[in-house]
């Protein structure tokens, strides 16, 4: 394998922006597996995206890091074919009956931390596919003494949602999906973590007046989310008043796109939101952000029964 500084400036370029991403957009040079996320951390410093203010310092970071995993695993494999059983709520949390904040593909886990950070009425739950940044989330909570409100759990959460949470005591308050894998690939699209059984569920343990947010740099993943959602409520969704307000919104859609099939959405006519309505970003809109790229977001909130 090159060393780093062997590598073309393009293939530099593609390394630092892997290791400062926790987004869908991965590079498939392997340069991590011998630089180890331990090098990552005082690259993401320079981005000004490891929130620092979390207090995982840097010997935190090294201590956890150094972890190898697979940046894109398939859903459906038989083995990730099973719902994820019910947790024991009360081993897991010390007020269980507090409203909840379901992450869906939580990634490394720091944007659940910083809500819990800033928001210490509600618990936290996490779900990712890839198991070994899984224990890495939990020792973080654990070191920042937030582990008895956020939890992170190894789960697919495409079959598992409803399952899952049917019997968590309190009301789940919001539900956030932010820049899923985009799985471009045509015949991969149904690994997308968003399809009609998630719909579905989602919609089933959301609370009245809950929220949930979409998010997503790709534009064709925005769309397929929000046109899923759109024709699989059933009625029980609707937008946020947030994209009342012009102000609070732009257009822009694929002029020539097998994605764009959804001319009599009414979500559509309603546009994406600027500004994401909740208090923490996640480390990949930070990375946009800084790159000057676009999110595409949909907030939406769950009719009153």
């Amino acid at each position: 394998m090159k060393s780093y500084t062997a590598l073309s400036r393009s293939a530099q370029r593609s390394v630092y922006y892997f290791r400062c991403s926790s987004g869908p957009r991965r590079p498939s040079l392997r340069q991590h597996a011998t630089y180890g996320l331990q090098n990552a951390y005082s690259c993401a410093e320079e981005k000004k995206v490891t929130f620092k203010e979390l207090g995982i310092d840097k010997d935190l970071y090294q201590k956890t890091s150094g972890i190898r995993f697979r940046q894109h695993v398939n859903p459906l494999k038989k083995e990730l074919q099973e719902p994820t059983k019910p947790l024991d709520w009360r081993a897991v949390y010390d007020d269980p009956t507090k409203p909840l904040v379901l992450d869906i593909g939580c990634g490394y886990g720091r944007f659940l931390l910083g809500l819990s950070k800033v928001d210490a009425t509600r618990n936290g739950l996490g779900l990712e596919i890839r198991d070994p940044i899984i224990h890495r989330a939990n020792e973080w909570a654990k070191h920042l003494d937030l582990d008895r409100r956020v939890y992170f759990v190894r789960s697919n959460a495409t079959v598992s949602v409803a399952t899952m949470l049917e019997t968590y005591p309190g009301p789940i308050e919001l539900v956030t999906i932010q820049f899923p894998d985009p799985h471009f690939k045509k015949r991969h699209r149904k690994r997308r973590i968003v399809q009609e059984s998630l719909v579905t569920s989602v919609c089933e343990i959301l609370a009245p007046s809950g929220c949930l947010l979409l998010q997503s740099d790709v534009l064709g993943v925005a769309i397929d989310m929000r046109k899923k959602f759109e024709s699989g409520h059933g009625g029980t969704l609707r937008l946020s008043d947030l994209h009342d307000d012009d102000a609070n919104v732009f257009f822009e859609e694929p002029s020539m796109s097998d994605d764009d099939d959804d001319e009599d959405s009414e979500w559509k006519k309603r546009g994406w939101l600027k500004e994401n309505p909740l208090p923490v970003p996640t480390e990949r809109e930070c990375l946009v952000s800084e790159q000057g790229g676009q999110v595409y977001r949909v907030y939406l909130t769950r009719n009153q029964e």
